[in-house]
Parts: structure tokens; sequence; C-alpha cells
């Protein structure tokens, strides 16, 4: 099912922004993998994080999904700003 591209609202790029600084601050040192989680959520894709034991992958998710949830729910119609849902 493909869904029609939407344009991107300047509050909504802010909130982006906002939503990166925020799993930025909990994941610190890799700003690449925290951009293309992001990006996974904005596709609508799945994740899968891999790596070795103790490196956030717990906490990359369970930032994700906050701070996905904080910035939906700021939205003023979540199913049209943010087209997506987190579970964590």
């Amino acid at each position: 099912m493909l869904v029609p591209p939407v344009p991107f609202a300047p509050q909504l790029l802010s909130r982006l922004g906002e939503l990166d600084r925020a799993v930025q601050s909990a994941i610190r040192g890799k700003p690449e993998v925290v951009r293309l989680s992001l990006v996974c959520l904005l596709a609508r894709g799945h994740l899968l994080i891999e790596d070795v034991p103790g490196v956030g992958k717990t906490t990359l998710a369970q930032s994700l999904a906050r701070g996905w949830r904080a910035a939906s729910t700021a939205c003023s119609s979540p199913a049209t700003c943010c087209r997506a849902t987190c579970w964590a």
C-alpha cells in the first residue's frame, strides 16, 4: 500500500530536529545510528537493531518511542503530521 507523499511543514521539521536532539542526548557518540533510525521511522519501515551486548540498543528503542510519542502528541493532528507508529 503506497502512501502519498506529505509536504514537510516547517513545524514538522523543527519537531524532527527536537526529536533528533532528544534521542542523541540519550545515545551519545552514535549520531549516524540515531539519524538512520529516524529515517526508518519516517519511511514507515522496520528497524532491526543489531550489535554486541551493552551498547545501547534498548536505550535507543526506548528513547525513540518516548520522543516519537511526545512529538506526535504535540502535533495538532498526529495522523497527518507524523505517519508512523512506534512500540517499545
